[in-house]
């Protein structure tokens, strides 16, 4: 009887598992069996530990219902393998085109940098140009990075806007680079145009300051007619597609070159955009981290030439140096002044007389002067440079063209403004040897300044592209772009950010103690030793500062490294000034060191944003000098007033518990100082006089 139960109980047992199985894979059964994932799914998390990306989009999700195979309700389908397998390659291709982008920057990125390791490129494709010589930062890394905007990049240029103050631009004279650069991204045989919104890394606002200003120019309007049109470009785009609001601006980028146009686009609805201007003036709104400094062309009518190109050159150059035009801002009027008329080797003129062939005289020069009028840019750089005449750059603050590329000290000679009276004298000193370099590589560039209807590789308007790209690809430093970092090396020119990032005072404590050497000692009014540095020629400052007052002044006591035994501690409160140069970077211990010292400061650096600069004004205890100036070292420090010197002291000694630092910490100092400076950048609030 067992035994017939027993045969009875699993045949009953399959006969259910059979029916179980069939319905399973019947087409009556549409909801097959589900594992409930509402509990782990990231995108769904309501957890205040994890955190969306801040462009993160409903239609960005990874839990789209295009994926969930007809479940909606949180919950992840089980099926046969070949479904999942459909469903896990739809997944990847709906996987957001902003993730499929970033994987495009980041390959590119990767080929850059064995690019850079290898000193060799990458290419499928033969090579008809290869960057070589000194003219070139980084060969290597221009090279492989051009080869990936090419077979990488692509461009949404926007439709929307109406003629003339959109897809349109001027095409002859001044600013005419920025109306063909609008027209070039419009062609339908662009390479790099994008076929959908999708797939753009990039996207192009084809708006024209200069035709704003031809059609709503009034007196006395100011720029406000300008920035409401793109202000409202800005405002129909947006509203219409997600992509400026994803990035807030940050991977657009739009191209002018009118002096308007970085004031006209210098609102914070544009503070995350590209900017490529010829007005490339980093004293002004001009970020060069971020902005695109653009050539400025002057195109003989109805031509993409300007007037001293596809002209015969000489070997035998006849005037030294040349230049011919109005007096239009300080720089060019100081020249004039001084030069106009007075030299027929250095012929200066305001205005040629008629019929004389300007491009001519270009040809016959060797130095062709190039000094910023009204705005720092100027189209005698670009005329220079096809005339095979050495372009001399007179201007201050004027960020170069493709100066992230382009090393224009090896194919230009720049002259500070007040050097100008000695122009003469600084290009007689120019070697015949130097000078035939120059002008070599002053031919060697005249590629990248080409204007081409359509563009070539490498011309004019792919350089333009490939900065635009360039900065775009900066993703590097992506995780961190957002994070307040507090750094000693606070150097602006690199990646610190002066409104974000905090700058660390430098500390160089003594063995096993919360001191520096020049803490807790006794100070005495009187200081026989005028000025004092001692430390090894660490970088271009301090090489120089050495090779110009090493042991040569008994006052200004500059040191390489001081005997044995010496204590460099009672130097420094010996001194009156300390001086501070930066080393390979900018930060220096000397500076915290010289403060205790009750030492005043004397800082020579370049792009050095000093500690707690939003709280503490420097100017009142420290002395700054130009690199420039340290020949003069010694005749700045005695020129300073008994009296004044009395205040920086004393003030030296007032900041001294902000440069202290205690276990624990106590209030105001050197801890909390640097906690203020976070908890201000967090506020996002910024202390003003």
């Amino acid at each position: 009887m067992a035994n017939t139960m027993d045969y009875k109980t699993s045949l009953m047992v399959f006969t259910g598992l059979l029916l179980l199985i069939v319905f399973y894979f019947s087409p009556s059964n549409k909801q097959h069996f589900s594992i409930n994932t509402g509990f782990f799914s990231s995108n769904n998390s309501t957890s205040p530990y994890i955190r969306r990306p801040q462009n993160f989009s409903a239609d960005d999700s990874l839990a789209s219902n295009t994926t969930t195979n007809e479940t909606n309700n949180g919950s992840l389908a089980i099926t046969s393998g070949s479904t999942a397998s459909s469903e896990h390659t739809h997944a990847r291709k709906t996987h957001t085109s902003a993730e499929r982008i970033e994987d495009d920057l980041a390959r590119a990125r990767s080929a850059i940098q064995k690019a850079v390791r290898t000193r060799n490129y990458t290419s499928n494709r033969v090579q008809d140009f290869i960057p070589r010589g000194p003219i070139y930062r980084n060969p290597h890394a221009f090279h492989q990075s051009y080869i990936e905007m090419e077979k990488t990049f692509k461009i949404w240029t926007y439709k929307e806007g109406e003629l003339p103050m959109v897809h349109s631009g001027p095409h002859s004279y001044l600013y005419s680079i920025g109306g063909h650069f609008i027209d070039e991204m419009e062609e339908e045989t662009n390479p790099f145009a994008a076929s959908n919104m999708e797939e753009a890394h990039t996207f192009f606002l084809p708006f024209s300051v200069t035709n704003m200003v031809a059609v709503l120019y009034e007196p006395d309007a100011g720029y406000a007619p300008y920035i409401r049109v793109v202000e409202d470009y800005v405002r129909v785009i947006s509203e219409k597609y997600h992509y400026w609001n994803r990035s807030s601006g940050g991977d657009h980028f739009m191209v002018s070159c009118h002096d308007w146009a970085p004031i006209v686009t210098k609102q914070a609805l544009f503070k995350n955009v590209i900017r490529v201007v010829c007005n490339a003036n980093s004293s002004e709104s001009f970020n060069p981290k971020w902005d695109v400094s653009l050539p400025e062309f002057n195109l003989v009518t109805r031509t993409l030439l300007i007037s001293t190109q596809s002209r015969e050159t000489s070997p035998n150059r006849s005037i030294l140096g040349f230049f011919a035009g109005g007096a239009h801002g300080n720089i060019r009027k100081i020249l004039i002044e001084q030069w106009k008329d007075k030299d027929s080797e250095l012929q200066v003129n305001e205005y040629l007389p008629k019929g004389t062939d300007y491009g001519a005289l270009m040809v016959k020069s060797k130095f062709c002067l190039c000094p910023s009028g009204s705005e720092v840019a100027s189209p005698r750089i670009v005329e220079a440079i096809h005339a095979g005449c050495i372009p001399v750059i007179i201007s201050d603050h004027y960020v170069l063209p493709f100066s992230d590329i382009l090393d224009w000290s090896q194919f230009s000679i720049q002259v500070p403004v007040d050097k100008i009276p000695e122009l003469k004298t600084i290009l007689l000193g120019v070697p015949n040897e130097k000078y035939r370099k120059l002008q070599k590589r002053v031919k060697q560039v005249q590629l990248h300044f080409t204007l081409n209807r359509p563009a070539k590789r490498f011309d004019v308007t792919h350089m333009i592209l490939h900065s635009a790209a360039k900065v775009t690809n900066q993703a590097p430093d992506e995780l961190f772009k957002n994070v307040i970092r507090a750094v000693c090396n606070a150097n602006s020119s690199e990646s610190f950010n002066p409104k974000l990032d905090v700058s660390l005072p430098e500390l160089s404590l003594v063995t096993r103690t919360l001191l520096i050497s020049t803490q807790s000692r006794k100070t005495s009014p009187n200081r026989p030793i005028l000025a004092f540095f001692a430390g090894g020629a660490h970088g271009n400052i301090r090489k120089m500062l050495i090779e110009q007052w090493k042991d040569k002044d008994s006052e200004l006591q500059v040191n390489e490294y001081l005997p044995k035994g010496t204590d460099y501690g009672a130097l420094m409160v010996r001194s009156r000034f300390c001086l501070c140069p930066s080393g390979y970077e900018v930060a220096s211990p000397r500076i915290v060191e010289a403060i205790h010292a009750s030492c005043v400061p004397v800082i020579i650096s370049d792009h050095y944003d000093l500690p707690f600069s939003d709280i503490l004004d420097w100017s009142q205890f420290s002395i700054q000098v130009p690199i420039d100036k340290i020949p003069e070292l010694k005749t700045i420090l005695l020129a300073v007033p008994d009296k004044r010197y009395r205040q920086l002291q004393k003030r030296v000694k007032q900041v001294q518990r902000h440069f202290t630092l205690n276990r624990p910490a106590k209030r105001f100092d050197v801890t909390h100082m640097i906690l203020h400076s976070v908890w201000l950048r967090r506020l996002n609030f910024h202390l003003r006089a």
